[in-house]
């Protein structure tokens, strides 16, 4: 196991009888070159981490991911591993916290020690104003950041308390590293969120947001759209503003996800004149095109198929009147660079996984 470079452990829970405690650090003590290390259980495993900044001196990238909230005991001895070095190795942090939401001054204290961070994923991590400061202090090297608001949260987890200042001051530190930004929830940040990435993310080459309005999605694509490979809009209304905001602003587009939820087991049809300049506009370009919880027509379908000649995946949740086989084998004769294709849960694919 020397030269293990990377190592993911799952237990159902790390504490029952200190045994995967121990299993993890004797691991750890084998693998002196692992550079990342991915840890899921029931219950935070702050203790199991002990000794591994002094095991594992090449390690840069940390995923942890639990059900249960950690008890302040195993969040001490984990900053405490943090202090001993390891948090300023770190370029890749990621928590997920599926059980529920974690209050914000659990990890208030782990911030200051990431000094490096390059790339931050949080999932059902509360963050309130003095959190969002610490983190801050250590965002400046941040490329890649990742907010998730878990759907039990139910506005409990501080971020819609936090200021247009405070958001201002994160994401200006971070502004002229940052070329990914996700921004997912079961409820709409705050409205403010909108205009700070308007004005301090115009770097981005990436975007994943949560948003039904227009109104908080569109100053955002006119601002960070000429430079976006890469846009996923979920829970967005594909209205015209939107899509013409898109054609408009998002001229270098190889990815394009719209997910619209379904609303009364209905979804919502899209019209042609909607999308026809839209897709004349950006279609040639696209790689990828996944349009889920709305629904086109066959004319509609017969549009992408003329102008997203380029596509390598395709993903449609719902096309009506059509057959779905035919519709297919007309796809894969027509696009020669396609090797993932859906309509209506009909497809083939290549033995490739489709593009994350």
């Amino acid at each position: 196991m020397y030269h293990l470079k990377q190592l993911t452990i799952e237990f159902e829970d790390f504490d029952t009888g200190g045994f995967g405690a121990t299993f993890i650090q004797s691991v750890t003590r084998l693998t002196p070159n692992l550079k990342y290390l991915g840890l899921k259980t029931g219950t935070f495993i702050g203790h199991t981490l002990l000794g591994v900044s002094e095991c594992c001196a090449r390690l840069e990238s940390l995923s942890l991911e639990y059900w249960n909230d950690p008890v302040a005991e195993t969040m001490s001895l984990f900053v405490q591993e943090l202090s001993n070095g390891l948090g300023s190795r770190l370029r890749h942090f990621s928590v997920i916290q599926r059980g529920g939401f974690i209050s914000p001054a659990v990890y208030q204290g782990v911030w200051p020690l990431m000094s490096s961070l390059q790339s931050l994923h949080l999932w059902g991590v509360g963050l309130n104003e003095e959190s969002f400061r610490a983190l801050t202090k250590s965002s400046q090297f941040l490329s890649r950041l990742t907010f998730y608001r878990s759907p039990s949260s139910d506005g409990l987890d501080g971020s819609n308390l936090v200021s247009h200042s405070v958001w201002g001051q994160l994401f200006s530190v971070c502004a002229s590293n940052l070329v990914e930004l996700n921004l997912l929830a079961f409820r709409p940040f705050p409205s403010s969120v909108s205009q700070v990435i308007s004005e301090e993310c115009v770097n981005l080459k990436s975007l994943s947001i949560t948003s039904e309005s227009a109104e908080f999605v569109c100053p955002i694509l006119r601002a960070c759209g000429p430079q976006l490979t890469s846009l996923e809009l979920m829970g967005c209304k594909l209205g015209i503003e939107t899509l013409n905001t898109v054609f408009r602003h998002c001229h270098t587009l190889t990815k394009l996800v719209f997910m619209h939820p379904e609303i009364g087991g209905t979804r919502p049809l899209v019209q042609q004149q909607n999308v026809q300049e839209f897709l004349q506009q950006v279609g040639p370009k696209l790689r990828s095109f996944i349009l889920s919880g709305t629904s086109i027509s066959s004319v509609v379908l017969e549009e992408i198929r003329t102008h997203c000649i380029r596509l390598n995946h395709l993903d449609l949740t719902q096309v009506v009147s059509i057959d779905e086989k035919s519709a297919v084998a007309h796809f894969k004769a027509s696009l020669m660079h396609l090797k993932w294709i859906k309509i209506n849960g009909t497809g083939t694919h290549s033995n490739q996984k489709p593009p994350s």
